[in-house]
């Protein structure tokens, strides 16, 4: 009897090995094919970052280099040519005691796109108006204030126009003062770790700095010795298989969005979450950096007047705001919304023309869930598109 069992199991057992077998290689030949799509820049070493293009900088810790000429920039949904012109802005380059107008701010001005899809490109093409484009990304109010005092002083003439496009991760940027620095053209996070409790910010030293950028080259990741065997493992997987990534995103697609107080309790080695979606009444600190933030704002509002340069700010929506399904808690929100009350409210009081592109935004996502990339947080080319269109109307509407 147990004779007989043995031969009836090894039919099954070879049937199963087959299978695994074929299955192995179907996965593998998938593997294969997806390194010739987009989805390659699951396993790219540093995917996601941008090329080798800043230098350091004395104020705001990294800028763009001048004349980089041979970049590119891919995310799973976007690649395009980047680089930087003879005044250090992803532009074309300016002639030199022209009039113009000014365009600045982060990585929303800087746009995910190539430069002829840009926002910033489209207003520039709507109104007939020259206006330099240069956005950096990882940019904070503070960091865009000197950039744009280096970029006025290379052009050698005052802008007619100063708009500043911002975002709601600039007040986290602010508090940080400057949380990138730069090893061989390459951005580096200078912030070791964050308390939510007390706002406290705690950054590497140099030595360390220098440990995680060759961590980040070899790895791809500059955290990679702190993690676990069970974490590393999971790097490993991720880092190498793209239909490991796929899985992970779908079954991410479905969780819920986990409590406020579970995001920002305790330390943490970066940011989870923007400062202006947590309550201030729960973290007093905050209203301190909101305070320094504001006053940045203030700063670069007494630039502009003191070039005699008009200035208007452009607040750009955050996908949450637009897409309020998209893993957030109605406490985000909320606070968020006190935040966009504060900042209004102090543009207000100080006559500062502003545009909020949310009443737009929120219009066409009903008809199109196209507006911001699917793994990121930026516009699409159709978000772009119509951030151009927007901001171009407004302008031309009131004359500005």
């Amino acid at each position: 009897m147990s004779t007989e069992n043995a031969f009836t199991r090894r039919p099954i057992i070879s049937l199963l090995i087959v299978t695994s077998i074929m299955l192995l290689l179907i996965i593998l030949l998938l593997e294969v094919i997806l390194r010739f799509t987009p989805y390659k820049v699951f396993v790219e070493t540093g995917q996601g970052a941008f090329p080798p293009m800043f230098i350091a900088d004395e104020k705001a810790g990294f800028d763009l280099a001048k004349n980089y000429k041979s970049g590119r920039h891919s995310t799973i949904e976007t690649e395009y040519a980047v680089h930087s012109n003879n005044i250090a802005c992803f532009d074309n380059d300016v002639t030199l005691g022209k009039s113009h107008n000014l365009l600045v701010g982060d990585s929303f001005t800087w746009g995910f796109a190539p430069l002829d899809k840009k926002w910033t490109t489209i207003l520039e093409k709507n109104t007939g108006q020259r206006f330099v484009k240069c956005g950096v990304p990882a940019y904070g109010t503070q960091q865009t204030l000197s950039k744009l005092k280096k970029v006025v002083k290379a052009i050698g003439k005052a802008p007619k126009t100063i708009i500043y496009a911002y975002y709601w991760n600039d007040l986290n940027d602010d508090h940080t003062g400057l949380p990138s620095t730069v090893f061989e053209g390459n951005l580096i996070n200078r912030i070791k770790s964050f308390n939510y409790d007390t706002g406290k910010v705690e950054y590497f030293s140099n030595e360390e700095l220098l440990d995680t950028y060759q961590q980040y080259k070899k790895y791809g990741d500059s955290d990679y010795k702190s993690l676990s065997a069970y974490k590393k493992l999971k790097y490993w997987i991720k880092s190498n298989s793209i239909i490991a990534n796929l899985i992970y995103n779908f079954v991410s697609s479905f969780n819920p969005p986990p409590a406020m107080e579970s995001i920002v309790k305790g330390n943490t080695a970066q940011y989870k979450t923007y400062l202006s979606k947590m309550s201030v009444e729960k973290h007093p600190w905050i209203d301190r950096a909101w305070q320094k933030h504001l006053a940045n704002i203030d700063k670069m509002i007494n630039y502009a007047k003191s070039l005699n340069s008009k200035f208007m700010i452009i607040i750009i929506p955050t996908k949450d705001q637009v897409y309020p399904s998209n893993n957030i808690t109605k406490e985000s929100l909320l606070n968020l919304a006190k935040s966009e009350k504060r900042l209004k409210k102090f543009l207000e009081d100080r006559n500062v023309l502003y545009f909020d592109l949310f009443e737009g935004f929120s219009k066409e996502s009903k008809k199109t869930n196209n507006l911001y990339l699917s793994n990121d947080l930026h516009f699409t080319t159709e978000g772009e598109a119509l951030a151009g269109k927007l901001i171009s109307e407004f302008v031309q509407k009131i004359n500005f």
